[in-house]
């Protein structure tokens, strides 16, 4: 299952991908953040030593990167 996590780099956002990712081995997360004051990527560099966790940098209040974000996502978990 893929999912989309929406504010992935913030604190509840990444705390929540890493439990997501030891819950459901096989599954993949993209997470998608602005980066403002925040998120912080380094928040991220666990999940993305996986291998199942793909960081986006966009706003979810642009359509474009959103669409691009959820290509193939079953789930949208939004922080």
């Amino acid at each position: 299952m893929k999912v989309l996590v929406t504010g992935g780099a913030g604190f509840i956002g990444a705390h929540f991908i890493q439990r997501w990712l030891a819950q459901h081995p096989s599954a993949e997360v993209v997470a998608l953040d602005r980066l403002t004051y925040a998120g912080s990527r380094a928040r991220l560099a666990e999940a993305e030593r996986t291998g199942r966790c793909q960081f986006v940098r966009g706003d979810v209040c642009e359509a474009k990167a959103v669409r691009a974000a959820m290509h193939g996502a079953q789930a949208v978990i939004h922080f």
